[in-house]
């Protein structure tokens, strides 16, 4: 395998010299430094931006001052106040709430009973009867003196000894 070789189609010395911007022959070393600094710092130099400017308001942190502080410190101490006085009323409301509840069931008891005489067509009131002992035939006779019906059952063992008193 060969290896690859450069021809050369021209001198090197039938190549133009290269043209130097300050190559003028009227230029001193220092007067050619300074234009080859002047040249890079233009080169280097950012281009200014365009500023356009322009005011607004933003919610940024800052520092609390004192006068600040104070009020915070008293906020608190209030919204504090506040948050116990709103516990107590809650407090209270529970109280409350557990009283109404008691009469809630009290009014269920009122309506339940109501209910069953409803349903039992009959109602349960103090009424004078006359009691009539018969002790030769055991029996006791009870008269209701509002409507006049009797009823009869026997005598309890203690109801017969009363007899002998």
């Amino acid at each position: 395998m060969t290896k690859p070789h450069l021809t050369v189609v021209a001198p090197i010395d039938d190549f133009p010299a290269p043209v130097s911007p300050w190559s003028d022959a009227d230029m001193t070393d220092e007067a050619l430094e300074a234009e080859w600094n002047a040249r890079m710092a233009a080169l280097t130099a950012a281009p200014k931006p365009v500023l356009h400017r322009k005011t607004e308001k933003r919610q940024l942190p800052c520092q609390i001052t004192a006068d600040e502080f104070g009020e915070l410190v008293d906020e608190i101490k209030d919204a504090d106040r506040h948050k116990a006085n709103l516990e107590n009323e809650l407090a209270d409301l529970h109280a409350n709430v557990k009283s109404i509840k008691g009469m809630i069931e009290g009014q269920d008891k009122t309506i339940r009973k109501a209910r069953l005489t409803l349903d039992a067509g009959t109602i349960t009131k103090l009424v004078e009867i006359e009691i009539q002992s018969d002790y030769d035939a055991g029996l006791i006779h009870e008269i209701r003196l509002d409507t006049g019906e009797m009823s009869s059952r026997t005598m309890t063992g203690a109801e017969r000894q009363m007899k002998l008193v």
